[in-house]
C-alpha cells in the first residue's frame, strides 16, 4: 500500500518542488555573478583560485586557474543556462576554449594586459618563460588523467548545448588520452602519469565511463562504446561500489567521498542511456537507493553532507558535484517512469538541500561557506566552496529544456 501510495504523490511532490524551485532563480543567478566577480580573468579568460584578477600572481606562479575545478564550473553553468534558459555564459566559454586549450598563450596574455596598465617589470619575459608549462598538454589533456576527464566530460555537455564541432573535437581527444593510458595488466585508466602515481582509481574510471558512452550514443562508430563496455565491466570487477557507497579505489575500505559516489551513478546513468536496457536501469536506481539510504552522505534533516569531511581544497567541492549527478540520476528515472520512491527521495534531498544553502546564507562577500547541514564547523569560504554551493542550488532547479 505504502508503494501505491508513493506511485500516486511522487509526481505531485515532483510538480510542487519545481514550481517552488522557481524561488532559487535569484539566489542562483546572484551566486553566479559572485563567483564571475571574485575570480573570472578577462585577460585569460578563465577563473582564478584567488579573489582578484591578479595577473602579476599568474605571471609569477603563485596564483592559478583551480584547473578541475574549472572544468566543473563549466559543467555547472551549462546546467544554469539549460535550466533558465539564458545564453549569458556561452560567449565566455567559449573564450575559456579558445584560450585555454593551449596554456602556453595564457601568460603571454597576461604580461601583455599589465604592460597595458603600467605594471610590467624588467625581467617579466624571462620569468614568463619559465612559467609557460608543458607545450604537449594541448586541448585540456595533462599528467592527471581524473582533471582530463572532468574537461572531456564538461566540453561534451557544451558540444551537446551548441553543436559546435570544437568542443567534440576537444572531447574526443581527451577520450583518446585517456583511453591510450589504460592499464594493459589488470586494466583501469591510471589515475597520473608521473612516476610513482601510476594507480587506479574510482573517479578517473567513473569519468571515463560517463565520458566514453555519452560519446558512444553521439558517435557509436568511434569506438567509444566498447570503451563504455570494458570500463563498467572494469569498475563492476573491482566492485569499487561495495553495496553501501562507492570507494576510492580497488582494494580500499571505508573511504567514501561523495564525489565518488555521483560520479559513479551518473557512469551507470550514461551506460544504460547508451545501451537502452532495462536491467541497465535497473542498475541505476539500485545503486542510488543504496548510497542515499546506507552511505552516510544524507544527514537527519535531509541535507547532502560530506561524510569524511571538508577540510582541503578538492574535499569542499565534492558535495556539488555529487548534487549534480544526483539531479541527472533524478532526471534519468523519471524520464523513464522508473522507480517513483527514488525519485522522490532524490528530489526532496536536493530541495532540501538548497533550502539549507539559502537559510543559512552566503557571507559578507557573497560567498557559501564548505558546509551546509546542521551542526556543520567548517564555515570556510573559497572558489570551491562557492562552486559547491551553487552547483548544489543549480542541481534543484526545473530543466526547460
Amino acid at each position: 500500500m505504502t508503494r501505491l501510495i508513493i506511485r500516486f504523490l511522487a509526481p505531485l511532490l515532483l510538480i510542487f518542488s519545481n514550481v517552488a524551485a522557481e524561488s532559487l532563480s535569484a539566489p542562483v543567478k546572484n551566486a553566479v555573478s559572485v563567483m564571475d566577480r571574485l575570480y573570472w580573468s578577462e585577460t585569460i579568460g578563465i577563473w582564478l583560485d584567488r579573489p582578484g584578477d591578479d595577473l602579476r600572481g599568474v605571471v609569477e606562479g603563485r596564483i592559478n586557474p583551480p584547473w578541475w575545478s574549472a572544468a566543473n564550473a563549466v559543467e555547472t553553468l551549462v546546467d544554469y543556462m539549460d535550466a533558465t534558459g539564458s545564453s549569458d555564459h556561452d560567449e565566455a566559454l567559449a573564450k575559456l576554449h579558445r584560450i585555454n586549450r593551449e596554456p602556453v598563450s595564457r601568460i603571454p596574455l597576461a604580461l601583455k594586459e599589465l604592460k597595458k596598465r603600467g605594471q610590467g617589470r624588467e625581467g617579466d619575459e624571462k620569468l614568463a618563460a619559465k612559467r609557460r608549462g608543458n607545450p604537449a598538454n594541448t586541448d585540456f589533456r595533462n599528467e592527471y588523467l581524473d582533471d582530463s576527464g572532468w574537461w572531456g566530460v564538461a566540453w561534451l555537455r557544451v558540444y551537446e548545448r551548441t553543436k559546435d564541432p570544437r568542443y567534440l573535437a576537444t572531447a574526443k581527444a581527451i577520450h583518446a588520452h585517456m583511453a591510450a593510458r589504460w592499464k594493459p595488466e589488470g586494466g583501469g585508466v591510471i589515475w597520473c602519469v608521473e612516476p610513482g602515481k601510476g594507480k587506479t582509481n574510482s573517479i578517473t574510471n567513473s569519468l571515463f565511463l560517463v565520458l566514453s558512452a555519452r560519446l558512444a550514443r553521439l558517435d557509436p562508430s568511434a569506438g567509444t562504446r566498447a570503451w563504455a563496455e570494458r570500463s563498467r565491466a572494469w569498475l563492476l570487477e573491482k566492485k569499487v561500489f561495495d553495496g553501501t557507497g562507492v570507494l576510492d579505489g580497488p582494494e580500499t575500505k571505508g573511504d567514501y567521498w561523495s564525489y565518488n559516489q555521483g560520479a559513479y551513478l551518473a557512469g551507470l546513468a550514461a551506460y544504460a542511456e547508451m545501451t537502452g536496457k532495462a536491467e541497465d536501469a535497473e542498475a541505476v536506481a539500485v545503486v542510488a537507493e543504496a548510497i542515499m539510504t546506507k552511505g552516510g552522505f544524507v544527514a537527519e534533516d535531509g541535507v547532502l553532507k560530506e561524510r569524511l569531511g571538508t577540510s582541503g581544497w578538492d574535499g569542499c567541492l565534492f558535495k556539488g558535484i555529487m548534487a549534480r549527478n544526483l539531479r541527472q540520476v533524478l532526471d534519468f528515472l523519471s524520464a523513464r517512469k522508473l522507480h517513483p520512491e527514488t525519485v522522490a527521495k532524490l528530489d526532496d534531498c536536493l530541495w532540501k538541500t538548497a533550502l539549507v544553502i539559502m537559510s543559512k546564507g552566503a557571507g559578507a562577500d557573497g560567498q557559501f561557506p564548505a558546509e551546509w547541514h546542521d551542526g556543520a564547523k567548517n564555515l570556510e569560504r573559497n572558489y570551491n566552496t562557492h562552486l559547491s554551493a551553487l552547483t548544489a542550488l543549480v542541481a534543484a532547479l526545473p530543466v526547460k529544456r
